[in-house]
């Protein structure tokens, strides 16, 4: 049995990171940040093996990102799991400025190192910073998953 936590202190809870399904662009190896790409049939499809993978692991709820391709994923998760879903705006992809819709290139890892900002894009090193609620969750789910306790149910990812 576990010892009871002190008053007053936080209780770990896990949780599972689903990245969205594919979409043209991904399929592309294209930047979308926040353009608003919707899923394609393949998206579809991950996200219905997703839903298969994730049932029966006492997932109660889903929260996403409010661009129309996490939403969809999570409807088709949420329906097949028989769970509420909800939009959370701090879960949105950082804008990538000019560089949406563009190759995804050496600009990427430049900007995750913090040497390039696309013009009219988010800087990697102000997604921490930047205002509200977002300041560690942002990060975490974008960049350090594996060291949040997240759990991934995707079968797929950047190919």
């Amino acid at each position: 049995m576990r010892p009871a936590a002190p008053e007053g202190a936080l209780t770990p809870v896990a949780f599972w990171f689903l990245r969205h399904g594919e979409t043209d662009w991904n399929a592309r190896f294209l930047s979308q940040g926040n353009v608003d790409i919707p899923l394609n049939a393949r998206g579809v499809a991950q996200a219905r093996a997703a839903a298969a993978l994730l049932k029966g692991r006492g997932i109660a709820s889903i929260v996403h990102s409010p661009l129309g391709r996490a939403r969809d994923t999570a409807a088709i998760v949420a329906e097949a799991l028989g769970v509420d879903m909800a939009a959370d705006e701090d879960l949105r992809e950082a804008a990538f400025g000019v560089n949406e819709g563009q190759p995804m290139g050496d600009w990427f890892a430049a900007w995750v190192e913090g040497r390039f900002t696309p013009e009219g894009g988010e800087s990697f090193s102000a997604l921490p910073g930047s205002t509200g609620r977002s300041t560690g969750r942002r990060r975490c789910w974008w960049w350090r998953m594996g060291r949040c306790g997240a759990r991934s149910a995707a079968p797929w990812g950047w190919r």
